[in-house]
């Protein structure tokens, strides 16, 4: 029975060990400037208030620019509305569906919403599973307006069903802060969802009346 001697490192050439150098040197600097580049975009995207998932605005920008807004507003510079956008039982998606295609619902609700608000429109996830858009120069009827059209379009992503709640407010000379015009549009849309069964039906039959 033949044997194969193993052949340690020290035993190759010169022309060898430097040809092995050279493989490895260019293997971890290969690897590193992947890792590196994944970085910087990442790193680029949050300098620019970018989420790392969807590519919209962050919380942070958000915030700033819904309270620039709203001091402008109340110095008389132009209205705005604000909608607010969750995505109903998104934890229940991730667990059936998993965490990427939970990201990819993000991403694709973010895209719908961008796709159907005006350019611009400031659109922004603030939360987990929650959107935020400011509407500028819109009034209450044309917040209501772009509510029915989110709802109409937005209602499934193609990773998994999805239900979205929508929440609406504009501001008030009542308010003491921008965060109050936020706190309204999240009470209106925790009305919105508990009225879901009854806007549910009322699409159902809405789309049986259209002509065909």
């Amino acid at each position: 029975m033949s044997t194969v001697a193993a052949t340690s490192v020290t035993d190759l050439p010169l022309w060898g060990l430097l040809a092995l150098s050279a493989l490895c040197g260019a293997v971890i600097a290969g690897g590193g400037a992947l890792v590196f580049t994944r970085m910087a975009e990442r790193a680029r995207e949050s300098e620019n208030g970018g989420d790392l998932v969807t590519g919209v605005a962050d919380r942070r920008r958000f915030v700033e620019r819904l309270d620039a807004d709203w001091r402008a507003a109340r110095e008389g510079h132009g209205g705005f509305g604000l909608l607010v956008v969750d995505i109903d039982d998104f934890a229940e998606i991730n667990q059936m569906y998993g965490r990427s295609t939970g990201d990819r619902v993000l991403m694709e609700v973010a895209e719908s919403i961008r796709l159907r608000v005006r350019r611009d429109d400031y659109v922004a996830r603030v939360d987990a599973d929650e959107f935020a858009v400011i509407c500028h120069g819109v009034g209450p009827d044309g917040l209501e307006s772009v509510r029915r059209n989110l709802e109409a379009y937005v209602n499934f992503a193609s990773s998994a069903p999805v239900m979205l709640s929508i929440g609406v407010a504009s501001p008030s000379i009542l308010d003491d802060s921008s965060l109050d015009v936020l706190e309204r549009a999240r009470e209106s849309l925790a009305e919105r969802r508990s009225e879901r069964p009854v806007r549910v039906v009322n699409d159902a039959l809405a789309a049986l009346l259209l002509p065909h």
